[in-house]
C-alpha cells in the first residue's frame, strides 16, 4: 500500500495527511475539531478531493511533488 504525505501550513502552523494511492478520500480544512485537518483561526474552511493520484482543490489540481499557494479571503467576523 503506497501512500503519499499532504502537508497543509496555515499561519505558524503545520499538518500532514497520508493519501493512499488509488484510494480516494475528502479531506476537509477549517477550524473545526471535526475537520481532518483542523486550523483554529481559519474562516472560512476548504475541502481538498483526493482522487488516487492527484488533489484537486476548488478549481486547481496538485499533483504528486507539486507545491500549491492559496491566498484565502478572509470574512468579517460576525458575517454570513
Amino acid at each position: 500500500m503506497t501512500q503519499r504525505l499532504l502537508l497543509l501550513s496555515y499561519k505558524d502552523h503545520l499538518h500532514k495527511c497520508h493519501l493512499t494511492i488509488n484510494e480516494p478520500k475528502t479531506i476537509t480544512v477549517g477550524n473545526d475539531l471535526s475537520n481532518t485537518m483542523t486550523f483554529i483561526d481559519l474562516h472560512p474552511g476548504l475541502s481538498i478531493m483526493w482522487d488516487g493520484a492527484a488533489c484537486t482543490i476548488g478549481e486547481q489540481q496538485l499533483r504528486v511533488n507539486e507545491c500549491l499557494t492559496f491566498k484565502l479571503m478572509m470574512m468579517p467576523s460576525g458575517c454570513i
